[in-house]
């Protein structure tokens, strides 16, 4: 009987490991709503929200297997503790909770999907949704950073708060309670849809290349500060000016800007090539 036992307590060890490995298979870890809550989802996480990536010893790259649905708008999601980590959404969301089925309403805290601070940096973001967050959607503010095919609705500030020297690409980013998508310096920003937020659709500070994006109904269009190049979007319907410029060291070009409820472009330099409502002289 002993004997038995033994053996299996061995085939169970054994199948454990296997389960194990199969779950990081290729350095990939899971994520998913079970193990956040019920036991943390990796080395160094405790069950309960926030999920912590406090290293990158077990894995760098981590994978959504379910919907991560938060209680409430001051509950963050994952907080991003070290640089060089990607994180696929795998078509799944992180939400608040009755934000889970589209549309819910804006509540006002701190809660952030994705959090990562400014000395963090080589964070990828890529494939799926963040809604009803009481704070930012998506926060990560360090360089060298990506955010790609995401959906972000329904935050209580920004849509993405995103830090220097990155990549914005393909995301869309609508109904958020301040602005869609706010740039620090050095980044680019190409083919994104920025639509319906409470304040400017696209912020940004100096030195991006914002291409090829549609930014519509939302406040202010586009505001740009100094040596940043603003190139083929279609910005249309926003309540005041659709492109404002801090500087004449910013330049617009093949752009095209109509009824924008104040205007079509203040400041900058025009390089050609743009359609302001039916004018092809800018502004």
């Amino acid at each position: 009987m002993k004997i038995r036992q033994s053996k299996i307590v061995a085939v169970i060890t054994l199948l454990l490991l296997f389960v194990m490995q199969v779950r990081a298979v290729d350095g990939v870890v899971e994520i998913n709503q079970t193990c956040a809550i019920q036991t943390g989802c990796f080395g160094g996480d405790t069950s309960g929200f926030p999920i912590h990536i406090q290293s990158i010893s077990t894995a760098k790259s981590f994978k959504l297997t379910s919907d991560l649905i938060l209680p409430n708008e001051n509950t963050t999601g994952i907080s991003i503790l070290t640089s060089n980590v990607n994180i696929d959404f795998n078509g799944f969301m992180i939400a608040r909770a009755g934000c889970e089925n589209g549309s819910c309403n804006i509540l006002v805290g701190s809660g952030v999907a994705i959090t990562a601070g400014n000395t963090i940096d080589n964070i990828q973001i890529y494939n799926g949704t963040v809604s009803g967050m009481g704070d930012n959607g998506i926060r990560i503010v360090g360089e060298f950073n990506i955010i790609r095919n995401m959906r972000v609705f329904y935050s209580g500030d920004d849509g993405i708060d995103f830090g220097s020297n990155g990549i914005v690409e393909r995301n869309i980013v609508s109904k958020n309670n301040d602005q869609g998508i706010v740039l620090d310096n050095s980044n680019t920003i190409i083919n994104n849809v920025v639509s319906h937020n409470v304040d400017i659709g696209i912020f940004a500070s100096s030195s991006n290349f914002i291409i090829q994006n549609t930014v519509t109904n939302n406040d202010r269009g586009i505001f740009a500060n100094s040596n940043s190049h603003i190139i083929a979007n279609t910005i249309s319907n926003n309540m005041q000016e659709g492109l404002v410029l801090g500087s004449t060291t910013s330049a617009y070009s093949r752009n095209v800007i109509t009824n924008n409820l104040t205007g079509t472009v203040s400041g900058g330099t025009n390089l050609g090539n743009n359609l302001c409502n039916t004018n092809t002289v800018c502004p």
